[in-house]
């Protein structure tokens, strides 16, 4: 999925990606603190980057704090332990050598990897097998119930920024699903053949233990409305299909965290889908095989944030040293940055059937459907109550 990055850091604006051992900058640094003062120092490339991005600022926090330059000042000391803290990454858990541009990246990837998910978790909500469930009048077609979905979602990026900040994710796998539960009501309509559906969906994977388990130590939390209109081109009967054709929307709002105590990594979400659909079902004793296609057209934006304590990170270094580098903005503690897609960017074509179970007022449905554009393969199991 095409996106359109912004990177919005307050104290980073552009990234380099370095292999093998961390490359090393000189960055020289004057301030006034009583008396002039300097400091020619020594760190990694993507510290150094980010220090001549903010340099102004910088002086001027280390004038305000007193700190001292010189080879032995306050400032070199600093330096040098971030410098130590870089040579030692591993025996932090972290397997690469650029951790800030990692954690940013990943998220950045992170973004495409959600604007793919959701529109695929969302349309596994309230689908019903019978094509068109009949009008309201003179008896009443209706029904209500259930629904419970997943997608699979990519984490693989959402993981590369855990490792860069030193979380442990564990035996967390790259592919997992993005679940729904929902609750869903359909209606027949009068004169014409047509149904409207409602659907509602609110989940905290951090409260369901099930869910928290498998996830942890990521959680996802959002909600969803959605609702859809669907004409009967044909009202099927005897051996006859039923044939209709319709459109709706979606609409989810949430989020998808990372965390420990020492290192905060949020994503906030909002994505809107529209939607054109057809469906043909046809009902054989209390089966109800159907198979359908829909187009979707899909906005989504996200933005994202990365609140780090490095000097609780890295452990093994000095804790004072690297505070006033955090303080100072040697070593930044905050980053943020956003993604997004357009509608016209975000066109996917998707296929579904499954089957329905119908048993006097019990309907139980078991639905698949496949995005080709993203390759995501998605399911939902639905029970309800219907006339």
């Amino acid at each position: 999925m095409k996106m359109i990055k912004k990177i919005l850091c307050a104290a980073l604006t552009g990234f380099v990606f370095s292999s093998g051992v961390f490359a090393d900058q000189v960055v020289n640094l004057n301030w006034v603190a009583g008396t002039s003062q300097t400091a020619n120092i020594t760190v990694p490339d993507e510290v150094a980057d980010i220090i001549n991005a903010n340099k102004a600022a910088i002086e001027q926090a280390l004038a305000a704090t007193g700190a001292t330059g010189g080879p032995g000042g306050t400032v070199a000391n600093a330096a040098a332990e971030i410098r130590a803290a870089y040579t030692s990454l591993s025996s932090y858990g972290i397997n690469v050598t650029n951790p800030i541009n990692t954690a940013t990246s990943g998220l950045n990837g992170f973004c495409d990897a959600i604007g793919d998910s959701l529109p695929n978790s969302q349309t596994q909500q309230n689908v019903w097998a019978e094509a068109w469930i009949g009008k309201i009048l003179p008896f009443p077609h209706f029904g209500f119930g259930i629904n419970t979905g997943a997608s699979r979602l990519d984490v693989s990026s959402l993981k590369d920024t855990a490792n860069a900040l030193g979380i442990d994710v564990g035996g967390l796998r790259d592919d997992l699903v993005f679940p729904t539960v929902t609750a869903d009501f359909r209606v027949g309509g009068f004169v014409f053949p047509f149904d409207v559906g409602f659907t509602f969906c609110s989940i905290d994977t951090s409260k369901i233990s099930s869910f928290d388990e498998i996830l942890s130590p990521s959680s996802i939390d959002f909600f969803t409305i959605g609702g859809d209109v669907r004409y009967a081109l044909l009202e099927g009967g005897g051996i006859t299909p039923k044939v209709s054709v319709g459109g709706g929307f979606y609409y989810t709002k949430g989020g998808v965290s990372v965390k420990d105590d020492s290192a905060d990594a949020d994503l906030d979400f909002k994505s809107t889908t529209l939607f054109v659909s057809s469906q043909v079902s046809s009902k054989v004793l209390f089966l109800v095989p159907f198979a359908g296609a829909r187009v979707l057209f899909s906005k989504t934006n996200v933005d994202w944030s990365i609140d780090a304590d490095w000097s609780k990170i890295y452990t093994g270094q000095n804790t004072a040293m690297l505070q006033n580098a955090q303080k100072w903005g040697l070593l930044p503690t905050k980053f943020s940055g956003s993604g997004n897609t357009g509608f016209m960017e975000g066109i996917r074509p998707q296929l579904y059937g499954g089957v329905g179970l119908d048993i006097f007022v019990i309907d139980l449905t078991l639905s698949l459907s496949y995005d080709f554009v993203a390759k995501i393969p998605a399911g939902a199991l639905s029970l309800r109550f219907s006339l």
